[in-house]
């Protein structure tokens, strides 16, 4: 019995840890993501800058920096060990979200083509996604 115990703590552990395990691949930036609304209007820097911080609202993220037009900086933590910061800049028709530091997702420069865990991509594209809704749809 205890070596059916033991096996089995194995194999959760090895599982568990298999998320982690992942080796890390090229960093992709969401570079000027151009939007146009579902009715045809124009989007205004206002109401791109109020859905961007809806969308970070909305899916947990914490707004660090928010005084620059055109630049918010936002940070999202998950269990207070991996931490993501990007950069979203922004006009009235388009965005960016650059990686700007993370903690525990093995970011490299790799002389000039960076790359990062894929997890990264587990809170930066619904992040994306959002954005991208809250634009098109209001």
């Amino acid at each position: 019995m205890k070596c059916i115990r033991s096996f089995v703590f194995f194999v959760f552990a090895v599982f568990s840890l298999s998320g982690m395990a992942r080796e890390p691949e090229p960093l992709r930036v969401i570079e000027n993501a151009n939007l146009i609304r579902a009715d045809g209007k124009p989007i205004t820097l206002s109401k791109m800058h109020d859905a961007i911080l809806l969308a970070a609202n909305g899916q947990g993220w914490e707004i660090l920096k928010d005084d620059a037009p055109g630049v918010v900086v936002l940070k999202y933590a998950y269990k207070k060990r991996i931490r993501v910061v990007v950069t979203v800049n922004f006009t009235g028709n388009s965005y960016s979200i650059a990686h700007r530091d993370s903690v525990e997702l093995f970011y490299s420069d790799n002389s000039g083509s960076p790359v990062i865990h894929p997890r990264y991509y587990e809170f930066v594209d619904p992040l994306n996604d959002s954005i991208r809704r809250g634009v098109v749809e209001n």
